[in-house]
C-alpha cells in the first residue's frame, strides 16, 4: 500500500500520463484544418486544376469572395483559365454572381479581352445585359478597352449596342482611341449621333481626345460636324481647346462652323488664346476667324488671353492685329491714290 508523499507523486505521474496521451489522441483525431481563402484563389489564378479541385473537394467555397471582392469564378475568367473556369462551373460557381462595383465575371473576362472566357461563360448561360454599379455591360468595358474580337462576340450573343445610354460602346471606343473597334461597331449599326446625358456625341470624345482617324471615320459615317452639347461646346471647340492641331484642321476642312458660339460666347479661337495653344490659334486665324468676335461680356480673344496670362498667344494676336492695321492703313493709302487719279482724269477730261 502506498501512503503519505510516495501516493502524492505516484498520482502526479499518472495524471501527467493521461495528459500526454490525451493530447496525443486528440491530434490524431483532430481534423485538418480548413484550406483558407487566399491559397484556394492562389491556385486558381495559376490555373492549377488538380490543387483547386482538391480544395473544393476539402470544403473550399466556389462563390466565396476575396478581399477585393473577387468571387473564384470572377478570377479564372479575369486570367483566362478556361480549365478552373469550367470546373468551377461543373461544382455549382454563381455564373452571374456581383463583386466590386457589381461587376460579373463576364464583365471582367471583357474588360481583360478574355475571348475564349466570354465564349465559355455565354455557352454557360451568364447575364450579357448585366449592368455594373455604374450602369455599364460587358460589352461596353471591352469596347472601352478595344477588344475587337470580344466586342464581335458579345454582339453576336446578342448584346444591346447602344446601352447604356448615357454613354454607349461607340462612343467609349472614339474616346479611347479604338479605331477598329470604332469601325466595327459601325457596321453593326451603333448610331453616330448618338448623346450622353451632357449632350456629347461620340465625335465631340473623339475630337477632345485628338484621335484624328476616329474623327474622320466617324465624320465619313455621318457625325454632326457642330452638333453641341450642354455648354454650347462644339467637336471643333473641343479640339481646338486641347490643341490638336490635326483634328482642328480636320473639322474646319470639312465643314465645321469656326464661328459659332458656346454659351458664353466663346468661339474656338477665343477658347484657344485662353488655354494658350499657339499652334491651334495660328491655324484658325490662318483659316480666317474673326480676331474682332467678342463674347457675351464683350471680350475679345486677345483680351482674353492677356486675362489668362497667355502671353504667346497674346503676342501672337497682338502681331496679327498689328498686320491687319497695317493693311487697312495700305488700302486706304492705295483707295487715296485712286480717288486722286480718278479726279486728276476728270480735270483732264
Amino acid at each position: 500500500m502506498i501512503s503519505g508523499k510516495p501516493k502524492c507523486v505516484f498520482i502526479l505521474i499518472i495524471t501527467f500520463l493521461f495528459f500526454i496521451v490525451g493530447c496525443a489522441t486528440h491530434k490524431l483525431v483532430e481534423k485538418k484544418p480548413a484550406v483558407s481563402v487566399e491559397d484556394f484563389f492562389c491556385a486558381i489564378q495559376k490555373n492549377d486544376l488538380l490543387e483547386t479541385e482538391r480544395m473544393i473537394v476539402e470544403g473550399s467555397d466556389v462563390n466565396a469572395k476575396n478581399t477585393k471582392e473577387y468571387t473564384p469564378l470572377m478570377l479564372a475568367a479575369e486570367h483566362g483559365n478556361i480549365d478552373t473556369l469550367k470546373l468551377l462551373l461543373n461544382v455549382g460557381a454563381n455564373i452571374n454572381a456581383q463583386g466590386r462595383s457589381d461587376w460579373t465575371a463576364l464583365m471582367t473576362a471583357a474588360f481583360e479581352g478574355q475571348t475564349d472566357a466570354v465564349r465559355t461563360l455565354i455557352e454557360a448561360g451568364a447575364d450579357i445585359h448585366a449592368r455594373s454599379e455604374a450602369g455599364a455591360t460587358a460589352l461596353l468595358y471591352a469596347a472601352m478597352k478595344g477588344h475587337t474580337d470580344t466586342v464581335r462576340l458579345l454582339l453576336k450573343a446578342g448584346s444591346n449596342i447602344e446601352i447604356p445610354d448615357d454613354y454607349t460602346p461607340l462612343m467609349a471606343s472614339s474616346k479611347n482611341g479604338h479605331i477598329e473597334t470604332t469601325n466595327m461597331l459601325l457596321q453593326w449599326g451603333a448610331d453616330v449621333n448618338a448623346l450622353n446625358n451632357d449632350n456629347m456625341s461620340s465625335l465631340a470624345f473623339a475630337s477632345c481626345e485628338g484621335h484624328t482617324d476616329i474623327v474622320s471615320l466617324l465624320i465619313d459615317a455621318g457625325a454632326i460636324l457642330d452638333a453641341q452639347d450642354e455648354l454650347g461646346s462644339s467637336p471643333l471647340m473641343k479640339a481646338a481647346q486641347n490643341g490638336h492641331v490635326d483634328v482642328t484642321m480636320l473639322l474646319i476642312n470639312q465643314g465645321a462652323d469656326i464661328e459659332l458660339k458656346d454659351n458664353e460666347g466663346l468661339t474656338a479661337m477665343m477658347i484657344t488664346a485662353m488655354e494658350g495653344k499657339v499652334d491651334v490659334l495660328k491655324l484658325l486665324l490662318d483659316k480666317g476667324a474673326l480676331i474682332t468676335a467678342k463674347d457675351q461680356y464683350g471680350k475679345t480673344a486677345l483680351m482674353l488671353a492677356e486675362e489668362y496670362s497667355n502671353e504667346n498667344a497674346a503676342q501672337v494676336l497682338r502681331e496679327t492685329v498689328k498686320e491687319i492695321f497695317e493693311r487697312v492703313i495700305l488700302l486706304m493709302k492705295k483707295e487715296q491714290w485712286i480717288i486722286s487719279a480718278l479726279v486728276l482724269c476728270s480735270l483732264i477730261i
